[in-house]
């Protein structure tokens, strides 16, 4: 486990030296650094978590292309490691964080993606969410949306005439090889 002296010099670090707006585009962050419960422990909301995770993964594993997304403390692992042991290594550090409630690990053993797949990568989640905002059934504007190699991982809480309108509009994009919906609740 991380230790509390450790876990805030992180979230002080990673939010000097990457910003607080760098990794995620979460508008429902209220407050990007931790917060001080009564019982002295450290409730880190989603930004702040996103930020030490990605600090922690970047020093551990520098030469592989991992991604994170945070969303209500569930969090999204996708990307490329060079070994079967950083796949597993890096869950086991997202999961030594008591803040995380569940993790969704999509990392792959494969060569790291090109300049030009992350760029397209990028223009794919650019026209998801660009084509989501056109969509009848209003789709909520917290979904994150994350593009990597041509798979597109719809995040967050939606209803089923939602994520059937969120499929079919993804799939249309050019480019898109699969969509992938996570923490999906509501049944409305």
């Amino acid at each position: 486990m991380i230790t509390m002296k450790k876990l805030i010099l992180l979230v002080i670090g990673s939010s000097l030296l990457f910003g607080c707006a760098l990794f995620s585009d979460d508008k429902t962050a209220t407050n990007s650094n931790p917060v001080l419960s009564e019982t002295g422990n450290v409730n880190l909301d989603d930004q702040s978590l996103t930020n030490i995770l990605v600090a922690e993964i970047n020093h551990k594993y520098p030469d592989d292309n991992v991604q994170v997304a945070v969303y209500n403390k569930e969090v999204l692992l996708t990307g490329q490691v060079g070994r079967l042991e950083d796949r597993y290594g890096a869950e086991e550090l997202v999961r030594s964080y008591s803040e995380v409630k569940q993790v969704f690990n999509y990392l792959q053993v494969a060569t790291l993606e090109s300049r030009a797949d992350l760029n397209q990568d990028s223009l794919i989640t650019r026209n998801v969410k660009a084509k989501l905002l056109t969509v009848n059934d209003a789709v909520p504007s917290s979904l994150k949306v994350i593009t990597t190699n041509n798979v597109v991982y719809i995040f967050g809480v939606i209803t089923d005439k939602q994520q059937r309108a969120v499929i079919e509009n993804t799939q249309a994009i050019n480019g898109v090889k699969n969509v992938i919906i996570l923490n999906y609740k509501e049944n409305h």
